[in-house]
């Protein structure tokens, strides 16, 4: 028989019994450990699900790709696209250069919008509207605006000039070189203005077609350039070495925008000038090996390529030692990759001045359907080239045709001259040989030769006048070849060219 203990303890009914002695409720003490620890476990999961699906993808996502691999998918992707939209502003603007109107400064703005089909590899087709303006000494703060469009088909190219002010142009470097124009150069200032409105008639709302093909035939002109097998190995070895030398290298990763509804990765990145320097020299050396222009009709030779790679490096330095800024912002769809926005800036300066350049281009519309077609009427550019030369033969033949009307009118002058000295031998005076500012045809004696030269001088297209006096008189008549010069014939015996206030009823002398 079991033997009693000396004392027994209630453990229900001692006050002082430690519970956590108690077997239950140790166990139920771990339950909420238990419990926190799993909530824990589901939100980890939850987040890293999150996470890696990226429905959230905040900068410091491990899941989220870098941005030199998005920008590398972004480029393989962009090998595949056939159409685009496109639309870009560029400026560029000198700062810091003297120039004769402080008020102006030298500057460049430009303003693209376009579509782009390479679905037909062997006809790759564009299009762009352009309009731009150009500030300078010359143009004044108005600018010079220029505007158009350009469709390409293939080898072949269309242009159209909307705007192209040249008269206006010409006027404002003629009045900003020349303070005070002479009558002479007013006149040759009218001739040009009017050469210039003949050239315009000639190209302005007018298609103009630049086929290589006509060219060479009519022309006898070759712009064959590289061939097809060329042009594709040098596609690929650009490829090749945009990859191997990105020229572009992502400085900053920006907090990812929504525009439109659509989610976009956001970039700050800069120029890589070494990377750069190693593209254009491998470039060069693979167009020196494979014996291929790299533009159209420029072929270097082995010579040149070995004298390129002595001096390249060396210019390149030069310029990029140059360049104090080149922050470029790029957003990149974060769904196919396609590239949206690209915004740059472009700071070069040097002891004379500084140049910025700036570039904001949008694309859109990636594999939409575009219609780019040939103008239904459109003029070869060698038919312009013939019109123009047709300009110029004219001008040139008529300036041909003013000379001999002006020998033919300075003879005349010069007869008028002998006619004079016979009316002042009958009448002693030069009185009636002048009336009203022009020749006295009614003279009694002298009246049928007086009017038979100056219809003569009429005819010619030139103006006449006569001033006299009793000891003295002067003639005058316009030359056409020159305009705003005159010929002029004396009582003093003077037979010259003039311009200006001369022959006048206060000044009867063809003495300035």
């Amino acid at each position: 028989m079991e033997k009693e203990p000396l004392f027994s303890i209630d453990k229900r009914e001692d006050p002082n019994y430690p519970v956590y002695f108690e077997e239950s409720k140790i166990k139920k003490s771990k339950k909420p450990f238990l419990i926190f620890g799993v909530v824990i476990l589901f939100v980890l999961l939850g987040m890293t699900a999150v996470l890696a699906s990226r429905i959230w993808d905040p900068l410091w996502n491990p899941f989220r790709p870098s941005p030199e691999r998005v920008l590398a998918k972004s480029f393989e992707v962009h090998k595949t696209v056939k159409t685009y939209h496109y639309q870009a502003k560029g400026m560029a603007e000198f700062t810091g250069y003297t120039t004769q109107m402080p008020e102006v400064t030298p500057s460049f703005e430009i303003q693209l919008e376009g579509d782009v089909d390479n679905s037909d590899k062997e006809t790759p087709k564009s299009k762009v509207d352009f309009s731009s303006t150009i500030f300078s000494v010359y143009t004044g703060p108005l600018g010079f605006p220029f505007s158009g469009k350009s469709i390409t088909i293939g080898k072949v190219a269309y242009y159209k000039i909307e705007k192209l002010p040249l008269v206006g142009l010409y006027e404002q470097i003629i009045t900003s070189t020349n303070i005070g124009l002479t009558p002479e150069e007013q006149a040759e200032m009218e001739m040009v203005k009017g050469f210039f409105s003949q050239i315009i008639e000639q190209i302005q709302n007018k298609w103009i077609r630049v086929d290589p093909e006509e060219i060479e035939k009519e022309l006898g002109i070759s712009f064959k350039g590289i061939t097809k097998e060329e042009e594709e190995k040098l596609k690929a070895k650009i490829e090749e070495l945009l990859v191997k030398y990105p020229p572009i290298k992502p400085e900053k990763e920006l907090k990812d925008q929504v525009i439109e509804g659509r989610k976009y990765y956001h970039y700050l990145t800069r120029l890589d000038k070494e990377n750069l320097k190693k593209f254009l020299s491998e470039l060069l050396q693979f167009t020196k090996e494979e014996k291929i222009a790299f533009l159209p009709g420029l072929l270097f030779s082995e010579e040149e390529i070995n004298k390129m790679d002595e001096e390249i490096s060396k210019v390149l330095d030069e310029l990029f030692q140059s360049i104090k800024s080149s922050q470029i912002e790029i957003w990149i769809d974060k769904k196919t990759y396609y590239l949206h926005r690209i915004k740059g800036e472009l700071i070069v300066e040097d002891e004379e001045g500084k140049l910025e350049i700036g570039l904001d281009s949008t694309f859109s519309n990636y594999n939409q359907p575009v219609k780019i077609v040939a103008p239904a009427e459109s003029i070869s550019v060698t038919e312009l080239i013939g019109q123009l030369f047709g300009l110029i033969f004219q001008q040139s033949f008529m300036q041909g045709a003013n000379k001999a009307k002006d020998a033919r009118i300075i003879s005349d002058l010069v007869q008028l001259r002998t006619i004079a000295a016979l009316i002042y031998g009958y009448e002693m005076s030069y009185q009636n040989l002048c009336k009203n500012g022009d020749l006295n045809v009614n003279h009694p004696s002298e009246g049928e030769y007086l009017k038979t030269l100056r219809e003569d001088i009429l005819s010619q297209g030139s103006q006449i006048v006569c001033f006299a006096t009793k000891t003295k008189y002067c003639i005058k008549a316009s030359l056409l070849a020159k305009p705003g010069q005159a010929y002029c014939v004396d009582s003093e015996g003077r037979a010259q060219e003039v311009s200006g206030n001369i022959c006048t009823p206060t000044n009867i002398s063809c003495a300035p």
